[in-house]
């Protein structure tokens, strides 16, 4: 690891409580995160912030999910772990498609959700 380059993660997710969540997971590998409700403040964060990785509610109140990587692509390029609600087929190969790392689907199990999330800070912040 570089120890240079701050371990900013951007969480952007409209549920406030799954924030702090993935917030207090995150914080244990030393890992910053810059919370977002909506694509429009992600946005913000991403063109000031140097970030890491992203982890990105498939629904945001403002904006889809893959629209909001869409655009974050413009601004940075980072390893994504989408998260959220969805048994599209159809979403699920577009997340393929557009590179996003993992798809850890609600309602999470917790066993799961925080296995998937210490493998993708070892492999993408801390590895």
């Amino acid at each position: 690891m570089n120890a240079l380059i701050p371990l900013n993660v951007l969480v952007a997710e409209p549920d406030r409580e799954t924030r702090t969540a993935l917030a207090d997971v995150l914080g244990a590998f030393g890992v910053k995160t810059w919370d977002a409700e909506d694509g429009a403040s992600a946005l913000r964060i991403a063109r000031k912030v140097p970030l890491r990785a992203s982890i990105i509610d498939v629904t945001l109140p403002d904006v889809p999910g893959l629209r909001l990587l869409s655009l974050l692509r413009a601004v940075c390029e980072v390893p994504v772990l989408f998260i959220g609600v969805t048994e599209s087929k159809e979403i699920r190969l577009q997340m393929a498609d557009a590179g996003v790392w993992s798809f850890l689907p609600r309602p999470f199990d917790r066993e799961v959700a925080m296995l998937t999330i210490q493998v993708f800070a070892t492999r993408f912040l801390v590895g």
